[in-house]
């Protein structure tokens, strides 16, 4: 028996695709495709600021901590420092004092929590910055030249990297002085030989510390020095009149 096959048409007269499957025309295809890229162009978007931002919170957050050493050590430095006095080798020489300012180095002894008795409580140390590193030298005796850094009886510490320059900024307040004054060296060998003595057992009021970083960070610490304590005045204190 012979079977004849007839195409379905729609009351238009157009004939429909065998097996009821709708196909897709060309057209449909590139716009299906453009909208496919188009959402993977933003996903891959999205996954790069993604990865930029988690980056640079990992890189915040490493410089941050190191920041957070950073005020810690000098906060243990600079606000327990103490007026230690070296005596000279002779009897007639000057007694040496281990607190030494220059603009770009420090050298001081502070009090630091007893942790042996070999140790002491009384640390010796000297910051400088040494090929863009910020180092903290310490020893079981003062630092009384800055040669002493170099004699390899030191300890070192580095307390940041990348570091530019460090600058130092001491604060002083003379008997006769109307206000505080910010010195950019303490005791410098040009200074008068009876500011100089004055000095001795002395130490400023309040240290500065600013650091520039070599990716052109800046921060500054302001501490203020709990071994000038017997420099302290209370009440509307005013300079006593000359005669």
């Amino acid at each position: 028996m012979e079977t004849r096959r007839h195409n379905q048409s729609d009351p238009n007269g157009r004939a429909k695709r065998g097996g009821g499957s709708a196909g897709f025309t060309l057209l449909e295809l590139m716009i299906a495709l453009a909208i496919f890229m188009m959402l993977v162009g933003i996903l891959i978007g999205f996954s790069r600021e993604v990865s930029k931002s988690w980056t640079r919170l990992r890189r915040e957050q490493g410089l941050f901590s190191e920041l957070l050493v950073l005020d810690r050590t000098l906060d243990a430095m600079l606000i327990n420092v103490i007026p230690f006095v070296w005596p000279g080798a002779e009897p007639e020489d000057d007694p040496r004092p281990a607190f030494q300012g220059s603009p770009d180095r420090l050298r001081m002894a502070y009090q630091h929590r007893l942790n042996s008795v070999q140790d002491g409580a009384i640390r010796f140390v000297a910051l400088e910055v040494v090929d863009g590193d910020l180092l903290a030298h310490y020893q079981q005796r003062p630092f009384l030249t800055w040669e002493d850094l170099g004699d390899g009886a030191a300890q070192t510490s580095v307390l940041s990297h990348g570091v530019e320059s460090i600058e130092f900024l001491y604060a002083d307040l003379a008997a006769e002085a109307e206000d505080v004054e910010w010195l950019a060296e303490w005791r410098p060998e040009d200074e008068d030989e009876n500011e100089k003595k004055r000095k001795v057992s002395q130490l400023p009021l309040a240290v500065m510390v600013k650091i520039h970083w070599q990716d052109g960070r800046t921060e500054s610490w302001l501490r203020r020095t709990s071994g000038s304590g017997f420099r302290e005045r209370f009440g509307q204190w005013k300079p006593k009149p000359t005669t």
